[in-house]
């Protein structure tokens, strides 16, 4: 079975369901996308709509308070419209369908009001079988902008123009797939020393700030100046500084995502050959690993 991106429509009173079950779908080999708390200032329905027209499958988890969700509901009615295969999952019962959801009736759902059982997650595997994987776009080094982050903005500071103030309510940062290796490697900066480190989560911040991966203490360098994130089976660098990044020769487009290709040696500059590193990921074949066990 292919990996596939899966985005989860979820109420906010259901988030523990909804974390556990992205973590299930990782450990099946899929790429599950679970936003987190919407914060004033940001593009969010732009963010959401992207990421529903790039998934592969739509999961929408219902309870009384998801089908009362105006946000929920503008998901699920947005994947019908781009007829994205619907996986409708019941984590609490309820009485009926809203007046613009009722064709969701019409779909063969899941019973979860139990929990996640090993019946149940088998059965949502067997049906993500029959999906097909979306193509996704690279070329050799450095891919289109045209797949934004999750939920991050970047606005400077107009008094002091030195510092830009980026809000960070991330992508949930989980465990790589254990079939993806990658590691960076600091190759010159004027006060880090020469080192190389694993990669072993789904965003990697790169910056000045001490609550980074990878904290790079120099003025140039900004609190939050990078990040690599893990998205649809692939690595993408966004660039969120003042005095820029580089990727393999190019300038990025500040708060654009670039896709990265596996087994390539990336060189990442931070404000223009201040910093010099150097990125590499291997993806291992899906089919190898070893099959996910289901909660009990």
């Amino acid at each position: 079975m292919q990996p596939l991106f899966i985005f989860i429509s979820y109420s906010r009173q259901d988030e523990a369901i909804a974390n556990e079950l992205a973590r299930l779908l990782e450990r099946g080999g899929h790429d599950p996308f679970i936003d987190r708390e919407l914060l004033p200032g940001q593009h969010w329905k732009d963010i959401l709509q992207a990421e529903i027209d790039r998934c592969d499958a739509f999961v929408y988890m219902l309870s009384p308070s998801s089908l009362n969700s105006e946000w929920c509901q503008w998901e699920y009615n947005e994947a019908v419209r781009q007829k994205k295969p619907i996986f409708p999952i019941k984590v609490e019962e309820y009485s009926s369908f809203p007046e613009n959801l009722k064709s969701i009736g019409d779909i063969q759902m899941l019973d979860m009001t139990k929990g996640i059982t090993s019946e149940s997650a088998v059965a949502l595997m067997g049906g993500f079988f029959h999906v097909r994987a979306t193509p996704q776009k690279e070329s050799l080094a450095i891919g289109k902008n045209d797949d934004p982050l999750p939920g991050l903005e970047v606005h400077y500071d107009d008094t002091s123009r030195t510092e830009p103030l980026t809000r960070l309510p991330l992508p949930l940062e989980n465990p790589l797939p254990k079939s993806v290796t990658a590691t960076i490697r600091i190759v010159q900066s004027p006060t880090v020393a020469t080192a190389e480190y694993k990669i072993y989560s789904t965003t990697y911040k790169i910056g000045r700030s001490s609550q980074g991966h990878l904290q790079i203490t120099e003025k140039r360098i900004s609190k939050h100046h990078a990040m690599l994130y893990w998205s649809n089976g692939r690595f993408r660098l966004t660039d969120y500084s003042k005095n820029g990044t580089w990727l393999n020769g190019e300038q990025l487009t500040s708060n654009q995502s670039y896709l990265l290709a596996p087994d390539f040696n990336h060189r990442i500059d931070l404000a223009q050959n201040y910093t010099v590193l150097n990125f590499r990921y291997t993806v291992g074949d899906m089919r190898k690993q070893i099959p996910f066990r289901p909660l009990r």
